[in-house]
């Protein structure tokens, strides 16, 4: 089969369209035929070996995608390491059910990115109604799905965005307001969803009152971040970090996101956001794309036509 294949951690260069072996399932496992998958930031940090507890080459890239279950023929999105690919084997518990209105493309840009908006404000950031949210890069591919998923959920969305476009974008998501990355000191949210990390993270702790709590889910920026300890003991302030790879341990938990996720989805309360869809031979373009951040939304790959 065909597959986007990493072979030694570096650049776009290292990036390969090539054949490999088509994966076999385990008993929890189905074979799924790709017809769509994504390209995340997650996939250059993966590319360049600098992912925590990322694979090592040579490996299939991808995290998410959407296709049919081969034995079965029923439509999912899903979760699954080396989904860049025309086959890839993954969990029954990390399938989402796709409706057969959702095309491919949108069902592939769903489970990472809202599942990740889910879980890091209802289980890490215990959200309630009425509270307000602060949501870095909000025109993103996490951020764009955590906007909607933060409106369904009651909460008052700010959001930051690094353009005028793309602060129009989030906007029209449902963000109350929407600031530049020099703008938002002025903002006393109860809430941040930060995937910045860096100085953002940082001053985001800072505006943050008693008891409030930030869910770091990225450090796209790349920075450390300094951090007064002393600070967040006296003054109450919460900082914990999700990943959804914590789902499973917990499938219980994957269970109730899916579940919920589809019910907004069919309710037409959060939608899909594509921003480029491109065959899969230009995946160094969409790579590319994600280093510009120039995007918005998700960047899809077209796996079979």
């Amino acid at each position: 089969m065909r597959a986007v294949q990493i072979r030694r951690f570096g650049g776009p260069e290292v990036i390969h369209l090539t054949d490999v072996e088509t994966p076999k399932a385990t008993k929890d496992q189905v074979l799924v035929e790709v017809h769509a998958s994504t390209v995340n930031f997650s996939d250059i940090l993966q590319r360049e070996g600098v992912y925590p507890g990322g694979p090592v080459p040579p490996f299939v890239s991808g995290l998410e995608a959407a296709g049919t279950i081969i034995s079965t023929g029923a439509r999912v999105a899903l979760l699954a390491p080396g989904a860049h690919a025309e086959v890839v084997a993954v969990q029954r518990s990390m399938c989402l059910p796709l409706d057969p209105e959702c095309s491919f493309e949108d069902g592939a840009a769903i489970p990472l990115s809202f599942l990740t908006a889910y879980h890091a404000l209802v289980d890490c950031a215990r959200a309630e109604p009425g509270e307000t949210v602060l949501i870095h890069a909000g025109a993103g591919g996490l951020g764009s799905a955590a906007i909607q998923i933060a409106v369904v959920l009651g909460l008052e969305v700010v959001a930051t965005a690094s353009t005028a476009s793309k602060r129009d974008f989030a906007l029209s998501l449902g963000a109350a307001r929407v600031h530049s990355y020099e703008g938002f000191r002025s903002e006393r949210p109860d809430l941040v969803l930060d995937s910045v990390g860096g100085r953002v993270l940082a001053e985001s702790v800072r505006l943050l009152p008693p008891l409030g709590r930030v869910v770091c889910v990225g450090n796209s920026s790349r920075e450390d971040t300094p951090l007064n300890h002393a600070d967040l003991i006296h003054r109450s302030r919460g900082i914990i970090g999700f990943h959804l790879s914590s789902l499973l341990r917990h499938p219980g938990k994957a269970a109730e996101g899916m579940q919920a996720l589809r019910r907004y989805l069919q309710s037409g309360k959060v939608r899909p956001i594509v921003g480029h869809c491109l065959p899969m031979e230009q995946v160094k373009e969409a790579h590319a794309l994600i280093a510009s951040r120039a995007s918005q939304g998700k960047i899809v790959l077209r796996v079979k036509s």
